[in-house]
């Protein structure tokens, strides 16, 4: 690492961490508030062009009015999520925060099953609260998590995370080997499945073609494990629905299973989407960049 970046990457950190503390002396709820106002505040022009062409890719009847709400939703949650992050740590301490697990069936059946399991989420919600949540009900996952290009940001969200997270997986060229190794022990795997990956398959999602990633139908078919989709949706504040829903079914004796099940999953992701559009993350190009009119 160069000596510039290096200064740039402490400044960012300084930054972050004394916001992180003021942010520390505030109840949750409070919190979380700040960080709603803050993200409708400031996101209203980041990417803002992204986001509408997203939309229009995904939800092209939307009127004018109804897509500025969405927006609008989209970037207070978004706040709330990164304000979140500084709580991951403590909060089973906060007395205000709820998570109404919605499907204590199925979370029960697949507790009693002894196959491992791959849940499939997205960024949605708040991923890492659904993460927690699920760890205090009896059910631990090791996520597999993209490194922040800024060491100093990225080992606090690590150390944040590693009071529920049993192990976390860096993406890397030793990513499937080591997720592989945990599934064969019977642990289980937590994978965001909504992003456009350079590997992987092309596979609709909203009728248009999407490099959709592999990797948890690749795992699945090597260790024979489930997967299972789940999601969490915010309510209002810090008040949360947390749903898994029947594992997706694969058959891996089908020449054609890796485009099969990722068909089904793209599917899973279009019906969250549409009905609480205001979850997702629109920031990304999701689709190939012939669809995108700008760089901007």
């Amino acid at each position: 690492m160069s000596i510039r970046k290096k200064i740039i990457y402490l400044f960012e950190y300084s930054l972050i961490l004394i916001f992180y503390h003021f942010l520390r002396l505030l109840p949750l709820k409070q919190a979380s508030n700040m960080g709603g106002f803050l993200g409708r505040l400031c996101l209203r022009f980041f990417r803002l062009k992204v986001t509408r062409q997203n939309l229009n890719l995904a939800l092209p009847h939307l009127t004018p009015a109804a897509e500025k709400k969405i927006i609008r939703q989209f970037h207070d949650n978004y706040g709330r999520n990164f304000v979140e992050y500084f709580f991951l740590d403590r909060l089973k301490n906060e007395p205000e925060l709820s998570v109404n697990i919605k499907s204590p069936e199925i979370l029960k059946d697949i507790q009693l099953n002894d196959r491992p399991k791959i849940v499939i989420t997205a960024h949605y919600g708040n991923w890492e609260i659904a993460l927690w949540a699920l760890n205090q009900a009896g059910f631990p996952l090791n996520p597999i998590y993209r490194k922040i290009n800024n060491a100093y940001i990225n080992d606090l969200i690590l150390n944040l995370r590693a009071n529920f997270a049993e192990q976390q997986v860096k993406k890397g060229p030793s990513a499937g080997k080591e997720s592989l190794k945990l599934l064969r022990k019977g642990k289980n795997l937590v994978l965001l499945v909504d992003q456009k990956m350079q590997e992987g398959l092309s596979v609709p999602l909203f009728g248009k073609n999407a490099m959709t990633p592999n990797g948890a139908v690749k795992l699945a078919l090597m260790s024979n494990a489930q997967i299972i989709p789940g999601r969490i949706i915010r309510k209002n504040n810090i008040d949360f629905d947390l749903y898994l829903e029947p594992p997706i079914e694969y058959n891996k004796d089908s020449p054609t299973v890796e485009y099969d099940t990722l068909l089904q999953i793209n599917q899973t992701l279009e019906r969250w989407v549409l009905e609480h559009p205001e979850q997702w993350f629109w920031f990304h190009r999701r689709w190939d960049k012939s669809f995108y009119t700008t760089e901007n």
